[in-house]
């Protein structure tokens, strides 16, 4: 049976949990209402708290408002609590250049997840059925993709802070119908589904058709394929986090190291995932990167048909080497381009925020006896000065060429740019290091190493201590 079936599978995959309250998107059509009816009988069993949402695109005209006239009704006849809005999906696609699809999924999510953050519900139920899968993968291998969009879409994902829920990607849409029939169950037909203008339509009205003219078992076969490919993803994936920590490196300012030699010792098929990774990590996802995107990171990190020492990236990612790494960096709108060099007044018992080095400063006078014990056992980010050797207001800044610092515990000068190698500080991440300069002269590379002569002595007779506090990235 297929209400047997569902729930068979919300069990396997441990999709659902008891007491979870749930949004339902409900489209009026046949999934959608089949998938709230699955819902409904096991609503009691698993003491779920049940929320329905809709969404008018505004694309059909009455038709539309048919649909929304519908679901509405069929929240009520639940008594079901009822969420619905009207959205100008042209409108968007127009101003943010996107297509109808890009455009209707966007305004849909962000109107699921405002109604979850209200009504604090952690899980979006979707009706997507194994028709819809095959789908999907046809249409990501038209398009390009690698093992994982093969996999197509997954019982569960996360949204954010939420999770997507497709308790029906084993359910064939013939076998709904047949259900929704046979119990008289009524629901809206989209007139859309019919029209070859939008891509999906295209694959499920001409291109299944042609394919299963050739194998009649196309749809079980394809489906078996993202089967497979999720299956070997996962064994993928769980390569990737074992070697990731290994071979990458975080480091302040939101760069990502990735250790040469150890990633090209690497099979390319975890190379490849572990250049997906750095660039999930750095922005959040990797949409707008694509298999040629990771291909000529690899090619660049091994030097195939490479010039130069920089790659740039859609999304403002910037890739560069150094010594023994590459690293993996973002380009804020600030400093795109040419280094822009930051510079600011710090005054004595004011703090100070430099937002573009993400820190915030304070100096403040404190007593001799209270320092000399902490001085070996204080943070990276707190620093005393003697304070007859510096002059405020201090300056605090980025580098610039041909600075000159006098490190503590070393004999005499060396260029900035020297004393960075030596702490094996490579890259742009060096742009982004404050320096505490007076009268000109560098007096502390922050977080790093103190100069020389602004070092607490016996003779020292006034102490400064200046704090650092980071600020999170926006």
């Amino acid at each position: 049976m297929i209400i047997g079936k569902v729930r068979s599978d919300i069990e396997k995959y441990n999709l659902l949990e008891k007491g979870d309250r749930l949004l339902v998107c409900v489209s009026g059509g046949p999934d959608s209402v089949f998938l709230l009816h699955c819902l409904q009988s096991l609503q009691k069993k698993l003491k779920l708290k049940l929320f329905i949402a809709h969404v008018n695109h505004n694309l059909r005209g009455a038709e539309s408002d048919s649909e929304e006239e519908f679901v509405c009704k069929l929240s009520l006849s639940l008594q079901t609590p009822f969420f619905r809005c009207s959205v100008p999906v042209e409108l968007v696609a127009t101003q943010e250049k996107l297509t109808l699809e890009e455009a209707a999924r966007n305004l849909r999510y962000n109107f699921f997840k405002n109604i979850c953050y209200i009504h604090k519900i952690k899980k979006i139920i979707l009706a997507h059925t194994k028709d819809d899968q095959v789908e999907t993968i046809i249409m990501r291998l038209l398009r390009g993709t690698g093992i994982k969009g093969l996999g197509g879409m997954h019982f569960e994902a996360a949204q954010g802070k939420y999770k997507l829920i497709r308790p029906l990607l084993e359910i064939e849409k013939q076998d709904i119908l047949f259900y929704l029939k046979k119990h008289k169950i009524k629901y809206k037909v989209d007139s859309s589904n019919l029209e070859t203008n939008y891509f999906r339509n295209k694959v499920r009205l001409e291109i299944i058709p042609m394919l299963k003219s050739y194998s009649p078992q196309i749809k079980e076969n394809i489906f078996r394929i993202g089967v497979v490919a999720k299956q070997t993803d996962d064994i993928l994936q769980e390569r990737v986090r074992r070697v990731f920590s290994r071979i990458v490196t975080f480091k302040k300012n939101n760069i990502f190291y990735v250790n040469k030699l150890l990633f090209l010792k690497l099979p390319l098929a975890l190379r490849s995932e572990v250049i997906r990774k750095v660039i999930k990590d750095l922005k959040g996802d990797i949409n707008g990167i694509d298999f040629k995107h990771v291909q000529i990171v690899d090619d660049f990190i091994s030097n195939i048909d490479s010039q130069g020492k920089y790659l740039d990236l859609p999304k403002n990612i910037f890739i560069e080497k150094c010594r023994e790494s590459v690293c993996f960096g973002e380009k804020s709108k600030k400093t795109a381009g040419r280094q822009k060099i930051i510079s600011s007044l710090l005054h004595l018992g004011i703090e100070k925020k430099i937002p573009e080095l993400n820190i915030s400063l304070k100096a403040e006078k404190v007593q001799k006896q209270s320092v000399v014990k902490n001085l070996k056992k204080h943070s990276a980010n707190v620093e005393y000065f003697d304070l007859d050797t510096i002059s405020f207001p201090l300056e605090v800044r980025t580098r610039r060429g041909g600075d000159l610092f006098h490190p503590l515990g070393e004999k005499g000068k060396k260029k900035l740019k020297k004393f960075f190698i030596d702490q094996k500080i490579e890259g742009r991440e060096k742009n982004g290091i404050g320096l505490i300069v007076t009268d000109g002269i560098i007096a502390w590379v922050i977080g790093i190493r103190l100069g020389e002569h602004y070092k607490i002595t016996k003779r020292t007779k006034r102490i400064v201590k200046i704090k650092v506090k980071h600020m999170k990235n926006k």
